[in-house]
This record gives structure tokens, sequence and C-alpha cells, in this order.
């Protein structure tokens, strides 16, 4: 009976895990971490944390024993104010065209009018859906071939027209030193 309950909870089912590993959680895994990077923001599981410690040595990593340093909320290294490290970006605004966190309307943006929370801000109606996107990437794509087709057809015509000149320019040299010499054999002649 143990047994199935412990089997039961390694495989997740039931288990409440405190902070999951980023990495795995991107995979639709639910892994407990046992560290946090400071300077990439990501939580990290016993397998993720050598292949990260290889890539960024000269971060800082804190194991469990210094859980207490661990941020209470996940937030991304993309969601966090670059000027205020803790707080989370939450605004946008409009007149200077940035993100910024409530600290940075408070200090930076009190004047702006159009200063609105990232939700309310995002148009939906802006963006593309991906037939849009995929249909223009095929448009671009045809484009771009064209172009290449072109450029290539230049290059043919360039290097054709360059043959010819260079056959002309090596008859006119000939010619020329041909007419040099009849003149010579003339001149010749003459004396």
């Amino acid at each position: 009976m143990a047994e199935s309950v412990e089997s039961s909870l390694h495989k997740g089912s039931d288990m409440f895990l405190d902070y999951i590993c980023t990495a795995c959680e991107e995979r639709s895994l639910s892994i407990e971490a046992s560290s946090y990077c400071e300077k990439c923001a990501t939580f990290l599981c016993e397998k993720c944390i050598s292949p990260h410690t290889q890539l960024y040595g000269k971060h800082v990593v804190l194991g469990r024993d210094d859980v207490e340093k661990w941020p209470l909320l996940k937030c991304s290294i993309i969601d966090r104010c670059p000027e205020h490290e803790n707080m989370k970006i939450a605004c946008f605004c409009e007149n200077h065209d940035q993100l910024c966190c409530y600290s940075c309307v408070s200090l930076h943006h009190r004047t702006c009018a159009n200063v609105k929370l990232i939700t309310d801000s995002c148009n939906v109606a802006n963006f593309y859906d991906a037939d849009n996107v995929k249909e223009n990437l095929k448009e671009i794509n045809t484009r771009l071939n064209t172009a290449r087709i072109d450029k290539e057809d230049d290059i043919k015509e360039l290097e054709s027209s360059y043959q010819q000149i260079l056959s002309k320019i090596k008859a006119a040299r000939e010619k020329t030193i041909s007419d040099i010499i009849v003149r010579e054999n003339d001149a010749i002649g003459e004396v």
C-alpha cells in the first residue's frame, strides 16, 4: 500500500510542488526545483542544473538551503523591469512607447497622459493570426525567389557582356597590331 502511494507521488499526480523547474515546465513536466538562478530568474531541477552551470558558470545559483532568497512569485526575466529588478512590468506608456513597472510609472511617467495597464493596451485586432502570417511569409518567400532568379539572370547577362567586350578588345588589339605591322612593312619597303 505504501509503495503505491509513493509511486503515485513520484509521478506527480497529487503532489504539491512549491517550485517547479522552469525548463521542465516548458516541456509540460512538473519536476521540483532544487536551485534558483538569480541572473536568469529560472528555477532548476537536479537534471537541469548541470547544463545551466556549464553554460553560465558565473551566474549565482541558490540552492534549497537559500530558499528564503528565492522569489515568492515566479517572474520571468522578460517580465521584470530592467530598472527595478524586483518589480514586474505591468504598464505601457504610449507617450514614450515603453514598458514599465509601477515604480517607473510613479518616478518617470507621472506626467504622461497615456499610461495603461498592459492588459488594456493589447489590442488583439492589431495582431495577425497564424494563417495571415503564413500567407505573408509565403508571399515574401516568392518575391525573394523571384528577386534571386532576376539577380542570377543579371549576373549571367553581365558575364556574357564581359566576354563579348573582352572578345572585341582582343579583336581590336589584334587589328591594331596587324595595322602597325602592315605600316611598319610599308615603311621598310619605302626605304
